[in-house]
Formats: C-alpha cells, structure tokens, sequence
C-alpha cells in the first residue's frame, strides 16, 4: 500500500480575516536533517493565530497555520536520536504549521506524553500550561499570601494559572466576561470574580482590597486592561503584560508607573522554553501536578479542521471559554 503523498491543511495565501483560511490538500512535508514528522491528532488554538493570519507577525505567504499540537512521530531525520517513530509527542513550535494532519517539528521541541495522561489534556496543558507556569515561577514567584488579578479567567492560560496561584497559597481575583465564565473560575479557584463588562474592574479591585490594591496583574489583554491594570496594583507592585488579545497595545507613559513605582514588564514564553532542557523541566512539573489533580485542564469542544475560521472568529469575540482544539 502505497503512502500519502497530500494532506488537508489550513493554508493561508493572503492576511486577512477568517475567510484566508482555506482547507485544502497540500503536499505531506518531508523531514530535514534534526526534525520529525508528527501524524497530528490534536492542534491547539492559541490567540497568535490569529494575528498570524492577519499578518501582524509578519511571515512569508503561503503558510500552513498554527504551532501547536500533538500527535505520533511517523519520521525522523537523519539527525535524530533521543526520539523515536511511533512515539507519541506533545510540542509548541513547527516548521510547517500544525493546522494540518502533518507536521514537521524539531525534534528537540517535542515532549513524550506519559501513558497516564490523555493527549487532549496534554495539548491543552503545553503552551498555555507552560506559560502560565513561567509567569507564576519565573516572572513573579506567586508565594503564600499574595494577592493577584489574573485577567481573562476563564481562558486557556487563565484557569490554569488560577490554579497554580491557588497551590501557592495567593488570594486570586479574575475578571471574566460574563456569569457563566465567572462560576467557571470559581471553580478552578477563584477567590473573587469581576464582570468587566458590568463593572470597572479597578474600582473593584481598589474596594475588595480597601483601597490597596493587589500585588501582581497578570494581564493577557493588554490595550482594553492596561490602564486598570496599572490602577488595580498596589505600591510597589508588579504588572505582567504577556498578551495583546485586545490588540496591539500603544507606547505607555511610564509616568502612570511612577505615583506607586510599579514595575511593568512584557514578556513571552519562547525564552523560557529556548531548549529541550527547559521543555523537559516545565512538562514534568505539570504533568506531576496533573497527576496530582492539582492542575486541571478545561478543553472547549473540540472542532473539525475544516471549522477554523468559524473557531477563530469565535477567539476574536471573546466568546471561548477553556483551551480551543482541532482534529484533522
């Protein structure tokens, strides 16, 4: 029997909105010297795609979308060693795109899945687990007795650094978009549950606090929260921005930091995860909390390829609650 030649894909080949991305047949791509080729059985949906399409990031047309996902190794390079066909990987990074039933990844950004935990809640545990994993122990070291608001609680990366707060011991306040989201986030642990779009959130914050504000923001929202953010943070406190899910955020006067010396930093995840040796480390630490039922993953129904832009524009809306994932 011979093998496949082509593969359904979502390709774009020009930025724009939801209806670039077609689902077509392209040809199966062939492995370089140091990556796999990794039969998908699950792509994760991460807010970047859809700046990708747009063309916000920039990249060369055509491309295949997407850069997450897992699935079995079914090739490998001549290169590589510690990895192995029919392995079963979980990864952030592709050369390809992940929105595909194939892609080609390096192979030192793959990550084998234990046999004791599912592949749908190890996707949606990788990029968005990782992140908020280096955002409460790299950042800003989340300790007992911290006070945090954690935007967008309800969301892929939110919950779970709801959930790693909560471990550590920290008050948490989120905000989230409406009361289904809201009781969401008590579930995973929520202390306090803020309607953005019923209420200021500062004002909020400043009266559950008495006036003092908290010590840390983590902030994914970015130009529609920055302002509040900033005004929701106590002296001396810290304000992590790492994601622009309301757009590109314009230049901050830094005068805003300065009445309660508050510290301001934009980060991302890549130079947290720049080798396999920093991979390694973060998915053993989640998967020991999984395991423990100390970090639980929320998954959205998961979708058909085919459904991408119709995912997509649901992203856009804000009206997603938990990781968002595709199957070929």
């Amino acid at each position: 029997m011979s093998k496949p030649i082509k593969m359904k894909a979502i390709k774009i080949s020009d930025f724009g909105g939801p209806e670039v991305c077609k689902y077509v047949d392209v040809p199966i791509p062939e492995c370089g010297e140091d990556q796999v080729l990794v039969r998908i059985a699950i792509a994760g949906v991460n807010y970047l795609d859809i700046y990708t399409r747009e063309g916000i990031r920039g990249g060369s047309l055509p491309f295949i979308l997407g850069s997450e996902g897992a699935g079995e190794i079914v090739k490998v390079g001549s290169g590589v060693k510690n990895t192995k066909i029919g392995d079963t990987v979980v990864f952030r990074g592709s050369v390809t795109g992940t929105f595909a039933e194939y892609a080609l990844v390096p192979a030192w950004m793959t990550y084998p899945i234990p046999n004791e935990v599912d592949i749908k809640d190890a996707t949606a545990m990788h990029l968005q687990g990782m992140t908020a994993h280096y955002l409460a122990n790299d950042v800003f070291p989340i300790k007992h007795g911290h006070t945090c608001l954690i935007h967008a609680g309800a969301g892929g990366v939110g919950h779970q650094l709801i959930q790693l707060a909560k471990e550590r011991g920290a008050k948490v306040f989120t905000t989230t978009g409406n009361q289904k989201k809201a009781k969401i986030a008590k579930q995973f642990g929520a202390d306090e549950t803020i309607l953005y779009r019923e209420k200021d959130f500062s004002k909020s914050v400043l009266e559950i606090t008495d006036g003092e504000g908290v010590d840390v923001v983590f902030d994914s929202v970015g130009k529609a929260t920055i302002d509040g953010s900033i005004t929701s943070t106590k002296l001396l406190g810290t304000v992590v921005l790492y994601g622009d899910a309301s757009g590109i955020m314009p230049p901050i006067e830094t005068r805003k930091l300065a009445a309660k010396c508050i510290k301001l930093t934009r980060v991302s995840l890549m130079p947290f995860v720049a080798n396999h040796k920093a991979i390694k480390k973060r998915c053993e630490e989640l998967f020991e909390l999984y395991l423990a039922k100390k970090l639980i993953p929320l998954i959205a129904p998961i979708r058909h390829l085919s459904e991408t832009p119709d995912v997509l524009k649901e992203m856009a809306n804000r009206d997603t609650i938990g990781k968002l994932l595709l199957k070929p």
